[in-house]
C-alpha cells in the first residue's frame, strides 16, 4: 500500500499559521491491505503523522529602534520590523511607564529613575512564543537646551571606546 501527503508551501503555512504543529491520523481498513497470517481477513491500520513548523530567520522580527533615550513624560512610538507581524506590546522595569498594547505607543514615566532600564517587549500574537525586545532609558530633564542634546546626541547605550596618542 502506498499513500502520499502532498502539500504546497502555502498549504503548509496555512496549516501552521495558528500553531507550530499539524497532526493527522488516517485509518485504512479492508481486505485489500495484506495482514500477516493469523491476523484475520480484514486489516485495520492506523497511521499518524505530525508536522512541526520551523521558524526561519526571515520570520523573526525586531523592535525598532532597539535603544531609545527619552525624557520624563515623553511619548514615542515603537515598531516591529518586518511590520507585517502582529504583536502585543508590554513594558517591564522600575518606573516602566505605559505602552498601548496594540500600537507600541510608549509614554515614559513622569519621573526618571537613575540607572534604570525599561524593557519594551513585542510578543507575536500567533502563539509561536516569538518576541523581540527594545530598551528605554529615561534621562532626567535638565532644561530645554540640554534635553535637545540628550535626545539627539550619542545614545547612553553606546559602547565606550578608547584611543591613545603618542607624543612625537
Amino acid at each position: 500500500m502506498t499513500d502520499k501527503i502532498i502539500a504546497t508551501g502555502q498549504t503548509l503555512a496555512e496549516w501552521t499559521a495558528n500553531s507550530e504543529w499539524r497532526s493527522e491520523k488516517r485509518t485504512y481498513t479492508g481486505s485489500q491491505y495484506k495482514s500477516p497470517a493469523g491476523c484475520g481477513a480484514t486489516s485495520v491500520y492506523d497511521v499518524a503523522w505530525t508536522l512541526k513548523r520551523l521558524r526561519t530567520p526571515i520570520e523573526q522580527f525586531k523592535v525598532t529602534p532597539e535603544y531609545k533615550n527619552l525624557i520624563p513624560g515623553e511619548i514615542f512610538e515603537f515598531h516591529v520590523d518586518p511590520q507585517n507581524i502582529p504583536v502585543r506590546w508590554s513594558v517591564d522595569g522600575l518606573g516602566s511607564g505605559e505602552i498601548a498594547t496594540d500600537f507600541g505607543t510608549y509614554k515614559a514615566p513622569d519621573t526618571a529613575f537613575p540607572n534604570s532600564l525599561v524593557v519594551v517587549r513585542a510578543t507575536a500574537t500567533d502563539k509561536s512564543g516569538r518576541y523581540a525586545l527594545g530598551f528605554v532609558r529615561v534621562v532626567p530633564k535638565f532644561d530645554d537646551m540640554h534635553n535637545a542634546i540628550i535626545r539627539t546626541g550619542p545614545p547612553l547605550f553606546a559602547q565606550a571606546t578608547s584611543s591613545s596618542r603618542q607624543s612625537p
